[in-house]
């Protein structure tokens, strides 16, 4: 029981509306695995590249992204009121570069094989064929 009620504590300061130095500081989304790990999974359910790309945009924004940078995708997914609390919500050059990253590294990743295979449209039924042609008789009369 205390190890939920500490749970449900950590939650509330991560929602806490002082979040954002602190956020800065310490990043409540856990270890950098922890981090790719969510933004994969983020990546499944918002984004139609696949689970190859979704793997090959979490491992790029590790490298890419800051861990600032980073805590705002996942938190703008997961929790956008908390998301907009943070300071990086109020600088444009840091939202245009996490929005030129996901716009760049999606579609990188996504022709780089990440992609969910294409069904193939539904093909017509073959018509079908014609009955062979009867040779005309010949009769000779008799």
């Amino acid at each position: 029981m205390s190890g939920l009620r500490a749970s449900i504590a950590a939650l509330a300061l991560v929602f806490a509306p002082e979040v954002g130095d602190a956020f800065a500081q310490s990043n409540p989304f856990g270890t950098e695995e922890d981090q790719q790990n969510l933004i994969a999974g983020i990546c499944s359910t918002q984004l139609d590249i696949g689970p190859a790309g979704c793997v090959c945009l979490a491992e790029r924004s590790m490298v890419e992204l800051d861990e600032g940078q980073r805590g705002y995708l996942i938190l703008s997914a997961i929790q956008p009121p908390a998301a907009e609390r943070l300071p990086i919500a109020r600088d444009q050059a840091a939202l245009a570069l996490i929005f030129q990253f996901l716009e760049r590294a999606s579609g990188e990743c996504r022709t780089a094989g990440g992609a969910p295979a294409e069904t193939p449209e539904a093909q017509p039924a073959p018509e079908a064929a014609p009955a062979p042609e009867t040779p005309p008789t010949t009769e000779q009369p008799q």
